[in-house]
């Protein structure tokens, strides 16, 4: 009946599916081999290329490497040749690297070390006894750090931090606040990147030199004006925003390196034990902070 397969024709559809599936064999083997002509020179080593002329009188070749550099041999120059040799490429092996797992849903200590660089900048009014402020002083209080937080997703992080000062030239350095963090890699290696955000309260003591009008006697005579150390206390709110790299290591361990900059907006300005009249000036703090931290 028309429209259907007859037994007869079973034979011949098996023979074309059979010539076809090798067809398809060797188009695939095509693909993974690569054929040339090799000449194996008497002098040792062999080229791989292809045969461009070949006198059958003499034996001369002219002969083009897989370079694309050309040769001319006498007979005297080469042992024998092979056309179309078949040649299967090493497959490199592609070592799989080991994706650590990183910290999901779970809570987070962090222990490290930070380093601002506060840039103080001030406008004095000048008055009968304050004369200048030189306009800006740079800070680097070095700090222990801690932190504590918890992932709320692989992304998104949620923290507390306390920065204590031990060491600049600073009187006394605290800082304590929030954090957020956002990783916006995409978990494809051992290397974490994230955008940390921070907003926190501070509190600054520093030791300022000013000019002032007075006159200064030693028994080598007299000098005007004086400059005068006066501490100040500064509290104030800080904001930030930098980047950050985290080196994930076994059991959802870390190392982290952040750098940022921030700005202070200034709360109060005080000073304490001044036997003068304090000085009316206008202060700012801003810079910028690296961080290295241990997290686990």
């Amino acid at each position: 009946m028309k429209g259907f397969i007859t037994s007869r024709c079973i034979p011949y559809l098996l023979i074309i599916s059979c010539l076809f599936l090798v067809n398809m064999t060797a188009f695939a083997q095509d693909d993974e081999t690569e054929i040339y002509d090799v000449i194996y020179l008497k002098k040792g080593g062999s080229l791989k290329g292809e045969i461009l002329v070949f006198e059958e009188r003499d034996g001369d070749i002219t002969f083009r490497d897989t370079q694309g550099r050309t040769y001319s041999f006498s007979r005297e120059d080469y042992d024998y040749f092979i056309e179309d040799k078949v040649f299967t490429p090493r497959k490199k092996k592609v070592r799989e690297r080991e994706i650590r797992p990183r910290k999901e849903s779970e809570l987070e200590f962090s222990l490290g070390f930070s380093m601002p660089v506060l840039t103080q900048t001030v406008n004095l009014e000048m008055d009968e006894y304050y004369i200048s402020y030189p306009y800006t002083y740079l800070f680097f209080p070095l700090s222990f750090k801690a932190g504590v937080g918890k992932y709320l997703d692989r992304q998104n992080y949620v923290g507390l931090n306390v920065e204590l000062g031990f060491a600049g030239e600073t009187r006394s350095y605290f800082d304590v606040g929030v954090k957020y963090a956002y990783q916006y890699d995409g978990h494809k290696s051992n290397v974490a990147f994230y955008i940390p955000v921070e907003a926190a309260f501070n509190s600054t003591a520093i030791t300022s030199r000013m000019t002032v009008n007075d006159t200064v006697f030693t028994n080598k005579g007299w000098s005007w004006p004086d400059d005068r150390y006066i501490d100040i206390n500064y509290q104030s709110f800080r904001l930030g925003i930098g980047h950050g790299v985290s080196f994930i290591l076994n059991n959802k361990k870390s190392i982290a390196i952040e750098a940022s900059l921030f700005n202070h907006f200034i709360l109060s300005e005080e000073f304490p034990d001044l036997d003068v009249e304090a000085p009316v000036m206008n202060s700012n703090f801003y810079g910028w902070k690296l961080a290295v931290f241990f997290n686990l």
